[in-house]
This record gives C-alpha cells, structure tokens and sequence, in this order.
C-alpha cells in the first residue's frame, strides 16, 4: 500500500552520524553551525540569516519572542494547532481570519482584522502553496510584522519579516524533529540566536572558574538544535534541490491525469502534499478507503478546538474548505507508477 508520507534518509547519514557519535559532542556545536552555512548556501541566502532550533513550533515562539510588544497576532484556521499555540506561549491572542479558495490567508480578510492591538501576522503555506504576494503589501503598508509558517514550504520565495520551517519526519528535509528560522534583519537575527539557549551566547567569556559569564534580564528558552540533529539535516540536505524538483515532477503528473476531481494545481508551491476539490470529503474517503487509495483532510481549521474559542463560523471559506477539499500524497518514496495507480483508481469515483 501507499504510504500518505515518507520519510527520506540519506545513505550517508549514518556516516555523519556517526562521526558526531565519535566526537563525543552530541549538543550545539560546530555540526549545527555548519548545517546553518549549508543550507544557507543550499538556498542561496545572505549570510547569518539562518537560526536552526529543535522544532517548527519553537521556531514560530522563537520568531514572536524576537518582535516587540504584546497584543493580538492574525492567523489561518488553516493549519496546525502549533501555529496557534505558538501565540499562546507568547501570551498573545489568536485572531483568525479567512482562507482564500486554494487554502491559503486570505490578504483581504487580514486587512479588516489588523487594529492597533495586532503586532503581527502569521501567513501559512498550507500544503506547500505560497501566501498571495497581497499579504506582504497588506502588512507593509500596515507596518505590522509578517512571519510567514512555512513548514510544509520547503524552497518556496522567502516573504515577509520571519520565516519558519520544520524538519520534522514528514517534511521535504527532515532532521527526525527540528526547524529554523530565516531573518531579514541582522537584529532579530543575533536576538534569535541568543533567545533559543536561554538568552546566553554561546561566544560568552569563560570566567577563571570555566563558568560562562551573563547577566540576563529576560527570559530565554531552550531551543537550540544539537548535532546529531543536525548531522541527520547536513546528509538530507546533500541532493534537496533535486527532490524537491521530483516533488514538481509527481504534480505535473498527477494534474492533467485526475478526471472526476478538480487539481487545485498552482506552479507556487513545494508540493508537501497534493490537494483536490471534491463534492464531499467524508464520501470520497470512504470511496478512498475501500481500494486503499491514500488521502486525508489533513486538518479541519484548528479553531474547533475549544483552547482556540470553538468554531468560527464568520471564517465562510475554511468551513466551506473542510467539507470540499481533501489532498493525495505526493513524496520522494512515490513512483511514476505509483501517481498512475492513484489517478486510474481515483477516475473511477463518480
């Protein structure tokens, strides 16, 4: 059977791993430093733009933390409960807004939410589809922070103040749990860097006693990624432009092939999962299942859940989403053949 997702292991990864084993330095050290340079170059980024950190979801408390102020941050319900929680840990209040019809924030809906309590905005790349390119106006010209959560979004542009990703198992690049962050400004940059080991850099001079010397007036967090992480990272990294390439490859397939579903195909997108429009997500399931064909809604919007406030029924596109939508997988474990496979068996729903 086809699995929904995968996860890619490189053949050199028990090599890299090893080597760190053998180090003897299993925490932050010079492996982590190296996959941030790696990958900076990997994606053609400036230089010390790259934070690497334990997860997605610190990574998105990590890029609240380093903005200024308390108040209310606008998101998708389109998306997974660590976007919202993210906010909590900050002690900022959730404000959801609608999606536009390929799943992603809808500007226009942002725009109408921003006041003067918003300190920011947190567009998602859902499925891999990048943000309309009317948020970043939307948030420019209302000098309000755009963070971008862009763990399923792997090579996508970098937009807006802050972008977050993960690593986690399911992901284009995966670390077995991980993430980064991708600053534009040199200042929440080096604030990042010493927020996720507890607000001490690591560069602190070492007293006569072997004690490292700070003096902290806020609270940091334990983040950072170690490097047997990042050993893991550095070995997937080695070949990503030509997976995530392959991931194109299986969309251009899967698009003129499906017949009795609508693609929702856009050339912006990393392709982390495949979605399609459907009459109804709960009979298309059920036809999935009995021939074993792999789907899921992924997520229903995450304001159904009550530490959230409970269903927003203002929010006229999600809702309609949730009932509509549902995505086929698409991975750098799925074949020509498999794409084929998916597409006679799904023509046959009618």
């Amino acid at each position: 059977m086809i699995s929904f997702f995968s996860s890619y292991i490189s053949p050199l990864a028990t090599k890299y791993i090893k080597d760190v084993l053998d180090s003897g330095m299993l925490s932050e050290g010079k492996v982590v430093a190296t996959f941030e340079r790696e990958f900076e170059n990997s994606f053609d980024l400036i230089k010390n733009s790259v934070v690497m950190v334990n997860s997605g979801t610190s990574a998105l408390h990590l890029a609240i933390e380093t903005l200024k102020g308390r108040g209310e941050i606008i998101l998708p319900a389109n998306t997974f409960v660590a976007t919202g929680f993210a906010i909590k840990y900050a002690r900022c209040t959730p404000v959801f807004c609608d999606i536009l019809p390929d799943g992603t924030i809808d500007p226009a809906d942002v725009k109408r939410k921003i006041t003067t309590r918003t300190v920011a905005v947190i567009g998602v790349n859902w499925a891999g589809r990048e943000c309309d390119d009317r948020l970043e106006k939307v948030c420019f010209d209302a000098e309000v922070p755009l963070i971008i959560d862009a763990a399923q979004s792997l090579g996508c542009k970098i937009r807006g103040t802050i972008t977050c990703l993960s690593f986690q198992a399911t992901k284009h690049l995966s670390t077995g749990d991980g993430g980064a962050l991708i600053f534009t400004s040199p200042e929440t940059y080096e604030k990042a860097k010493r927020l996720r080991w507890f607000g001490i850099s690591k560069q602190s001079i070492t007293g006569l006693l072997g004690e490292r010397e700070y003096s902290l007036g806020s609270v940091g967090f334990k983040y950072h990624m170690n490097d047997f992480t990042a050993a893991l990272g550095l070995a997937n990294l080695r070949n990503i432009q030509d997976r995530l390439a392959y991931y194109k490859t299986l969309a251009s397939l899967y698009t003129p092939s499906l017949k009795s579903v609508t693609p929702l195909h856009t050339e912006r997108s990393s392709y982390w999962s495949y979605p399609i429009l459907v009459d109804d997500v709960n009979k298309f399931s059920s036809f999935c299942r009995d021939r074993e064909i792999p789907c899921s809604i992924i997520h229903r919007g995450i304001d159904h859940n009550p530490v959230f406030g409970g269903v927003n029924n203002s929010l006229i596109n999600q809702r309609k989403w949730e009932k509509t939508v549902t995505h086929l997988p698409i991975h750098s474990g799925m074949t020509v053949q498999d794409i084929g496979w998916i597409c006679h068996e799904v023509n046959k729903y009618v």
